[in-house]
């Protein structure tokens, strides 16, 4: 390895002794001739006559495990930034402005390239990063562990930095990256990922509670079939179209939802899972009679019924019948019972029942005249949310 080292600084340092030094004058002229007129020849000779400043900055960061060649690789990007941004006129020599911009440049490359795990991403952190081995081997504590708080104290208040910063950087600088794939043991026959416990439940486990579960489906279905029920609606959040599929595949009383659903876009995920066998967008919430006609088709593909939701009024009720009307996989229309007297009152020309069905208005538009006198009444008087059995309602 030192091998290694010496050959590359020697050729290295060759290379830059191709450059003659550079005096004051033939420094300026070299530096006016590039920023006036962009001569490339100029710049060759203002960047290959500082190629030894960039070696010796370079050797300077050779304790952090990187090689020699890539540090000055990396100067030399900071020496020709410096050259670009240099200007003659200031005054001064240009080892000293591209002293910091080489600096800059070799230290960005140590905190990307010291470890896989991101550090030194604020500016505490890169003073730390650069200068706490350094203060440590000064205040000889080199034993590894946390610093003592003293220690840590006096740490931080000679860089500016807040004192858990500190203690974050040591911990940090003292654990180095280890592959998951190093070998272990006496033969090698092992890797460290072998030896790293797996929290999740065993095997078993995993299967008494899938099975629990399973059990805990068979017992609810089996607690609806007495009653009968047209649906089940909406037993889970209906945004998780998977849980909802797996509770439906259980059941044998079809699952209801989609009153709270805004596009096809979304039933299409629903329908997809199998998560309801009946579906009941609200012309309100879905587009109106448009998208919710869509809805319908999008439904029909899979064979699955259209129940609109309505807990609206005269008008909402009067829309939700002509679009059933309209939809061959029409199933029931919803509506709110508690509110009929209301809903009558707010239409001159009432919704008719006949043998439990609704009758389908017959004039013009959407077949009923609103009572201007009756909404403006109703519009005066907060309404009940909920009924006296406690049910609620809009």
């Amino acid at each position: 390895m030192d091998q290694k080292i010496d050959t590359s600084l020697i050729r290295l340092v060759d290379e830059a002794k191709r450059f003659p030094m550079l005096s004051v004058e033939r420094e300026q002229e070299l530096a006016q001739a590039w920023r006036g007129s962009r001569d490339p020849e100029a710049l060759r000779g203002l960047i290959g006559s500082h190629l030894r400043l960039v070696i010796k900055i370079a050797r300077g960061y050779a304790g952090y495990g990187l090689a020699l060649a890539d540090l000055v690789s990396e100067g030399n990007v900071g020496l020709m930034q410096a050259a670009e941004k240099f200007d003659p006129d200031r005054g001064f020599r240009f080892s000293t402005y591209a002293l910091w911009w080489i600096r800059a440049a070799i230290q960005e490359y140590i905190l990307h390239s010291w470890s896989l795990v991101k550090m030194g991403t604020t500016a505490a952190q890169k003073k730390l990063f650069f200068n706490l081995r350094r203060i440590k081997s000064r205040l000889a504590e080199l034993e590894q562990g946390d610093l003592p708080p003293a220690i840590v104290a006096q740490i931080a208040t000679e860089l500016g930095v807040p004192e858990n910063e500190v203690v974050e950087m040591n911990r940090r600088l003292a654990a180095s990256d280890t592959s998951l794939n190093a070998t272990m043991g006496a033969e090698g026959d092992s890797e460290w990922l072998e030896m790293l416990p797996d929290d999740r439940a065993n095997q078993e486990i995993r299967i008494g509670d899938a099975e629990e579960i399973q059990l805990r489906r068979h017992l609810l279905d089996a607690a609806l079939k007495p009653y009968r029920m047209g649906w089940f609606e909406e037993p889970i959040p209906f945004e998780n179209a998977h849980a909802m599929a797996q509770l439906q595949r259980t059941l044998d009383t079809p699952i209801a939802t989609g009153e709270r659903l805004l596009s096809r876009f979304e039933y299409r995920e629903l329908l997809e899972h199998g998560g309801c066998r009946i579906v009941q967008p609200d012309l309100m919430h879905a587009g109106g009679f448009t998208e919710v006609r869509k809805i319908a088709a999008l439904a029909d593909t899979w064979y699955v019924p259209v129940a609109p939701h309505n807990p609206g009024g005269p008008i909402c009720t009067a829309a939700a019948m002509h679009l059933a009307a309209s939809v061959p996989n029409f199933l029931i229309l919803e509506q709110m019972e508690p509110q009929r007297a209301l809903r009558d009152r707010a239409s001159n020309i009432p919704i008719r029942f006949e043998a439990g069905h609704m009758l389908l208005p017959e004039g013009p538009g959407l077949g009923i005249e609103p009572n201007l006198d009756a909404l403006a009444e109703m519009s005066a008087r907060p309404q009940p949310m909920s009924d006296p059995a406690g049910s609620l309602y809009w």
